[in-house]
């Protein structure tokens, strides 16, 4: 018989608030071929012991500070998972240290539920995800293309090359007009390349066309575990 429990990916949720916790849970058990536990930081983030993640969600941002040891030290326990920074902290330095720190994603607490939903399973996929503003406001500070694993090959999703660029752009979080600036093209030729893509993959959303794609490269799946 097939071990469906080594097809899941596992993602610990670590925060400081309660509900904030339970209602991310119920959230990230939505994503289909992932298995959710919580956890309720009171303390240091050792407490938690050797938990097993394949992704990690942390809030560092702890009485109005943003945290660096606590994604330093969740790098150090989880040094195999995925780590995900979801915080109310919007500072562009906060951004630039979690990465520093080897932190996959920077997302935002306010973000409609939809967009967190997308974000985790774009990181349980290997995949990178930040809130637009935040991409945006550190584009030129980090380079974010290394970040985000190659999408497979155009051939093999029916994209064109320059289809193919736009996704990649799309999905390390930058809009249509800085798409546009990159790739020497007009922001409606871009609006364009994406309805194409929508159509070919038959998405309704920018976020489950790069969710299908990047999952065609790195399927929703625990790596290297017994």
């Amino acid at each position: 018989m097939k071990d469906v429990a080594r097809q899941q990916c596992l993602v610990l949720v670590i925060d400081h608030q309660p509900l904030f916790l339970e209602a991310l849970a119920k959230v990230v058990a939505t994503i289909p071929q992932v298995r959710v536990a919580k956890h309720l930081l009171r303390g240091n983030l050792e407490e938690i012991g050797d938990a097993p993640a394949d992704v990690v969600i942390l809030d560092p941002f702890e009485g109005a500070e943003f945290r660096c040891e606590h994604v330093e030290k969740a790098r150090r326990l989880w040094p195999l998972s995925r780590l995900m920074v979801l915080t109310d902290c919007d500072e562009p330095d906060a951004v630039i240290s979690a990465l520093a720190y080897g932190a996959h994603a920077f997302v935002l607490k306010v973000e409609p539920e939809e967009t967190i939903r997308a974000a985790v399973e774009l990181v349980c996929r290997g995949a990178a995800a930040f809130s637009l503003p935040m991409a945006a406001s550190i584009a030129g500070r980090v380079a974010l293309p290394l970040m985000v694993p190659s999408l497979p090959a155009p051939t093999a999703r029916g994209l064109s090359p320059r289809e193919v660029e736009v996704m990649q752009l799309v999905a390390r979080g930058y809009t249509d007009p800085e798409i546009g600036k990159l790739l020497k093209i007009s922001a409606r030729t871009v609006q364009r390349h994406i309805t194409n893509i929508l159509n070919k993959l038959d998405c309704r959303t920018r976020s489950q066309a790069v969710a299908q794609v990047i999952g065609a490269a790195a399927p929703l799946a625990r790596k290297g575990r017994t």
